[in-house]
């Protein structure tokens, strides 16, 4: 309601357009997370990936979380008292097989998968964490981008 309201249209034309409050939701996500999704197909396109090229991805990946701290706990509440769905489910495979790629490249031993998946989640998880505590913490790091580029320069180095 307060969404027609400032947009000055009818609720029924915003139930009509989008289906209802969880799928308008859905589709200001998909157009939030848009450029994280345009970075990830980026790293799976390529045919070898660099450790710098890892580096960048994932250094990326972080500033895009950490300047999406409102967004993450939002969709957080949402998904948590409505299904995913299929656009959001689709959104975190695209970013589960970017990461796999990575961890693949640089750890070449590790045949079982679920020690495959282990590391991608890991390795998601270090790069998202950040930004949940960033109001409290960051403060205390000093230069914020000379943190998140060591930080993911060491996440890295410990994958290969």
């Amino acid at each position: 309601r307060e969404i027609a309201t400032k947009a000055d249209v009818n609720v029924a034309t915003i139930s009509y357009y989008f289906g209802g409050k969880v799928q308008l939701f859905s589709y200001l996500m998909e157009l939030h997370w848009a450029d994280l999704i345009e970075l990830c197909n980026e790293l799976l396109a390529k045919q070898e990936i660099t450790k710098e090229d890892s580096y960048q991805f994932c250094l990326r990946f972080m500033k895009k979380q950490m300047n999406s701290t409102g967004i993450i706990r939002s969709e957080q509440i949402m998904y948590q008292n409505y299904e995913i769905d299929v656009d959001t489910g689709n959104r975190l495979k695209v970013q589960f097989e970017a990461f796999h790629k990575i961890v693949i490249t640089f750890c070449h031993k590790l045949e079982d998968e679920s020690a495959i998946l282990a590391k991608e989640i890991v390795l998601l998880s270090a790069l998202c964490l950040p930004a949940y505590w960033n109001e409290v913490a960051m403060p205390l790091v000093g230069d914020v981008d000379s943190f998140m580029e060591m930080y993911v320069r060491q996440l890295i180095d410990e994958l290969s």
